[in-house]
């Protein structure tokens, strides 16, 4: 039987190692001070005052989802390092012949971990030794910047995702009927989509449209088929039509038989319809319908048949398949396996497929105080405000905010106008107008409402127009014709005879103008010289495994950047401790209270169990 690993090890490392751990380490740091951090009483079931018996100590085993983290292991590698590392070990305070968990131990422990949000309540804690150890203030300037996380689903093209969502929708109806697998794809002639590669099953000439036009029509009718029957209660065509040969091509003759001329339209898109959880597509049974629900974030095969359709297929105006649509990727779907993963870019030529990771550092010493995960699609800058209002409610409140040029939209400037919500120091991306003058060069007069082209001629004439949903003054110039440079003014595209012509929002405008002239200000650049730093963090949470997703789904993602987050910090704190001893008295001192407070209240809560088991 194992030995409960709360006991006190048989022969501990430092019996054979006088010094295990470097000390500053990041070892040293989680092994000396991580009871701050990481408490027994997150797990209240598990905790010997309320008769828990679990084989493995939660703390401990806390602590090596951090160590894991830390190292970016995956669970294999983590188990292994716990029997075999002595290193690890002495953080743990295991004993030298002492075996690690079991990976099903490791992988129930992270998910408890994740279900009670004990990655947030880690970094809350974290944050809070920082501000009494004075290392982060209340008002210290932050750094913010986006980076990759490379995503754990396949990556499948058009093609594919059809392919392996009529596989999935063969799962679920197997489910739904209570019969293997093979035997439905039998029945509906769809085994050729059992297999691990769809294109090499069926014979198509690449080089050719209409080769390639045939196959996807062919995906499509299938995967509607698939569809029709997850939509009548996972109930089968009782027609036996389909019996033929898998690679037979009479087969989709049949399939079109079983489906209505509505059925073989191009669907509905998702706004018109109410998205994925339209009740259309569900099945007319509840009970039914709840049995094919995908856990976390998958989608059920009718989601994913729907989103591939409305994204990636093209209709003509008869509703037959025209072909691949080409057009950006937007929202679009790329993987079965984790739905939620998008294809994002870090830079014009930098393409990736994931999410990614918003990091907000302090400023003074690095540690970060915030992660977010987002897709991977979703602009850098679209959810600043949000976070900055999050970053308020936890206390924070920096005197200015340092990004790159993403950040600095207008919708961003315009919500750090409000003094109290401190400075935005990102540079906001110019208007684009070729090589012409672009709008900014256009000097405005807002108290007389007047507008002077760039060759001195003034027009106070105007009237109101709206642009991109904004209400605003529109002056159009009539004299350009003789202008020496309206090359350099107006687009050669414009018609004849007409000058060019400029609306103003006073709101942006005036926001506009005062920033041209802000980052042009010493303080402004200095301040924004400072916006590098954040790379270094960047490159220190990447270490810690922050770029790379082992599990699916954007909450799983998430869990473990916040965890990475944390190992970086603890490593970053043990950076400090090194070059600085009165640090490390500090730390000590705070996180030696904190024990006794907690010897205090165990003494209070024994008398109390015991009372309470007599009686």
């Amino acid at each position: 039987m194992r030995r409960d690993s709360r006991q006190q090890p048989l022969y501990p490392v430092n019996q054979f190692l006088p010094e295990p751990l470097e000390k500053g380490s990041f070892y040293d740091v989680l092994h000396r001070f991580g009871r701050f951090i990481v408490r027994s009483s997150d797990f209240p079931q598990s905790d010997p005052l309320n008769g828990g018996q679990d084989g493995w100590c939660q703390t401990q085993l806390s602590f090596l989802v951090l160590v894991q983290r830390k190292h970016d292991w995956t669970d294999r590698e983590t188990v292994r390092r716990a029997t075999a590392d002595l290193h690890v070990k002495a953080c743990l305070d295991m004993g030298v012949e002492q075996l690690g968990p079991s990976q099903p131990t490791l992988c129930r422990h992270r998910q408890l971990m994740q279900q009670l949000g004990l990655d947030q309540r880690y970094n809350d804690r974290f944050r809070d030794l920082l501000e009494a150890l004075e290392l982060v203030g209340d008002d210290e300037a932050v750094l913010v910047d986006s980076v990759p996380i490379y995503g754990a689903g396949q990556q499948l093209d058009s093609y594919n995702l059809l392919a392996r969502a009529i596989r999935k929708g063969l799962k679920e109806l197997a489910e739904k009927q209570g019969r293997g697998v093979d035997e439905v794809a039998t029945v509906l002639g769809l085994t050729v989509y059992l297999n691990r590669s769809i294109k090499g099953r069926f014979d198509v000439d690449w080089q050719h449209e209409a080769s390639r036009r045939d196959f996807l029509e062919r995906l499509v009718n299938d995967a509607l088929l698939i569809r029709r029957c997850l939509c009548n209660a996972g109930q089968l065509p009782t027609s036996d039509a389909n019996d033929d040969d898998d690679d037979d091509a009479s087969s989709t003759e049949a399939q079109d038989n079983e489906l209505t001329a509505n059925e073989k339209s191009p669907l509905t898109p998702l706004s018109k319809r109410g998205g994925p959880t339209d009740k259309s597509l569900s099945s007319s049974d509840d009970d039914d319908a709840s049995s094919t629900e995908a856990q976390d974030n998958e989608l059920t095969a009718n989601e994913i048949i729907d989103e591939v359709i409305e994204h990636d297929v093209e209709f003509d105006s008869e509703n037959k398949v025209k072909g691949i649509r080409h057009h950006a990727a937007d929202d679009r779907i790329i993987s079965v396996t984790d739905p939620q993963m998008r294809h994002g870019r870090k830079s014009a030529s930098k393409l990736f497929s994931g999410f990614k990771a918003q990091i907000i550092s302090s400023l003074l010493f690095g540690f970060i105080v915030m992660v977010r995960v987002i897709k991977a699609n979703i602009h850098d800058g679209r959810d600043l405000p949000a976070m900055a209002d999050e970053l308020r409610k936890q206390g924070l409140e920096p005197s200015w905010w340092g990004g790159d040029h993403a950040y600095g939209t207008l919708s961003n400037h315009l919500f750090f106008d409000d003094p109290e919500r401190g400075e935005l120091v990102a540079r906001m991306p110019r208007p684009s107008n070729g090589d012409r003058f672009t709008k900014d060069e256009f000097d405005y007069d807002s108290e007389n409402a007047t507008l002077c082209c760039p060759q001195g001629h003034t027009l106070s004439q105007w009237r109101w127009a709206t642009r991109n949903g904004h209400k605003g003054r529109l002056f159009e110039f009539g004299k350009c014709q003789n202008c020496p440079s309206k090359a350099k003014c107006i687009n050669p595209k414009a018609k004849s005879g007409k000058g060019r012509s400029v609306c103003i929002v006073d709101e942006q405008e005036r926001l506009i103008r005062q920033h041209l002239d802000r980052r042009q200000q010493p303080e402004f650049l200095e301040r924004l010289s400072n916006r590098s730093d954040v790379e270094r963090v960047i490159a220190g949470f990447a270490q810690c495994g922050g770029k790379k997703a082992h599990r699916f789904g954007m909450a799983n993602t998430a869990f473990d950047a916040n965890l990475s987050a944390l190992a970086y910090n603890l490593r970053r704190l043990g950076s400090l401790m090194k070059s600085d001893e009165r640090l490390e008295h500090q730390v000590a001192q705070l996180v030696g209270r904190f024990g006794l407070f907690i010897r205090w209240l165990l003494l209070r809560l024994v008398p109390f169990q015991s009372t309470v088991a007599v009686s």
